[in-house]
């Protein structure tokens, strides 16, 4: 079980928990199902709201305040009136407390990493505490968690915490098969018997060819080529055709900053790691300058590396990262519409239909431009020969 997954449970259990620290509050008995059924359509609201990395803040806070209030309600509700709870009312709830806890472990993981020794917090010693879990029905978990902190309430100071690899916050160190050390030599120290996957990616600038097609097209391009391989390799020497995955070259938003363009093959190729169910540790190798440290201020990055035990985004120099960019220099990339592209498709089968009907000429006048003229030039003198003598 992964640190996301050991929250989300931890939080769950600490929702659960909750439950006997609210007190009861009687209703009449003729308004049960009214009530049920209020409380049914407020959790069905958050199970029904979409949560992914683009939903603003606001939005994520306002879903987290929202079921954190149902729940509440609901506890007031079964406590002061016991035999007013069912299976269908206590199935949704619990629903919903999965996906609230799934949402806040999210927050709690980037959190972790954005503080120094954040994989080092014992959550359970906060959530289970009274006073601290009496405020995670009001407020977000990670905002209990600052506070726990600032009392210096959570933090094992005795923990071995590891060196961090270039641009990465620190991890828990071996324990649960993992390590986020850095060699001498500069390269990340992998343990064995954990999942991994290792991503050369590099990216350039480069006039675009979609010019050709669509004269409005912008004059260059970003364009992002890159091999995912299988395991451990954490110099490209070790790249093999047993351990690629998968290899390839696509164009990201046309922008004058090339980080940006870095971080959004950082996604793409993050969604494709994911898309192959991978969940382990996963090493991205870039030159990129700045890419390593700047890409954790995205946030969108942060909720697709959440997904994963750990990311790691390693810079490398220029010289350790041909093979992705020879893979670049032998692949182009045309972005066009279909009517245009068409278009020249048929003007280029015209063209092929026009060096057929050249070729076929030149067998018989090598030099067309010579030969063809002073073929017509005898032609006339011979038509004009010929008339002369039926006149006479």
């Amino acid at each position: 079980m992964n640190t996301y997954e050991k929250d989300k449970q931890m939080i769950y259990e600490a929702y659960q928990r909750l439950e006997g620290c609210i007190k009861g509050k009687k209703i009449n008995k003729s308004g049960y199902a009214d009530k049920r059924m209020n409380l049914i359509g407020k959790t069905d609201r958050v199970l029904f709201a979409n949560i992914g990395f683009l939903t603003p803040d606001k939005e994520r806070e306002r879903i987290i305040h929202a079921g954190k209030d149902t729940y509440r309600e609901y506890c007031k509700f079964i406590i002061g009136n016991e035999e007013a709870d069912n299976l269908q009312l206590r199935s949704r709830m619990n629903k919903m407390l999965e996906k609230l806890s799934g949402i806040e472990a999210a927050e709690l993981l980037h959190f972790r990493k954005s503080v120094r020794n954040g994989f080092q917090i014992e959550i359970d010693s906060i959530l289970t505490d009274e006073r601290w879990l009496e405020e995670m029905i009001s407020e977000d978990v990670v905002t209990v968690i600052r506070r726990a902190m600032a009392d210096g309430e959570g933090i094992n100071c005795e923990a071995n915490v590891s060196s961090e690899v270039t641009g990465q916050t620190e991890d828990p160190g071996p324990q649960d098969g993992k390590t986020t050390a850095t060699s001498a030599g500069g390269k990340p120290e992998f343990a064995t018997n954990t999942a991994h996957m290792t991503i050369y990616v590099d990216e350039s600038a480069r006039p675009n060819p979609g010019l050709f097609f669509e004269p409005d097209q912008p004059a260059s391009q970003n364009v992002i080529s890159y091999v995912i391989c299988n395991g451990v390799v954490p110099d490209e020497k070790d790249i093999s055709r047993e351990n690629i995955l998968e290899e390839g070259v696509f164009q990201t938003e046309d922008s004058d900053n090339l980080c940006y363009a870095v971080f959004e093959a950082f996604a793409k190729l993050m969604i494709k790691a994911s898309v192959r169910h991978f969940t382990g540790i996963l090493t991205i190798f870039t030159d990129a300058a700045g890419a390593s440290e700047g890409w954790r201020k995205i946030r969108g990055l942060n909720y697709l590396a959440d997904q994963f035990e750990d990311v790691r985004v390693v810079k490398i120099p220029r010289e350790k990262n041909t093979y992705a960019d020879k893979l670049g220099r032998k692949k182009a990339v045309v972005l066009v519409g279909k009517k245009q592209l068409d278009g020249k498709l048929a003007e280029l089968q015209e063209l092929d239909k026009m060096k057929r009907e050249i070729s076929f000429v030149k067998e018989y006048f090598p030099k067309p431009q010579i030969m063809i003229p002073a073929l017509l030039e005898e032609l006339k003198m011979m038509a004009g020969e010929e008339a002369e003598y039926e006149v006479c």
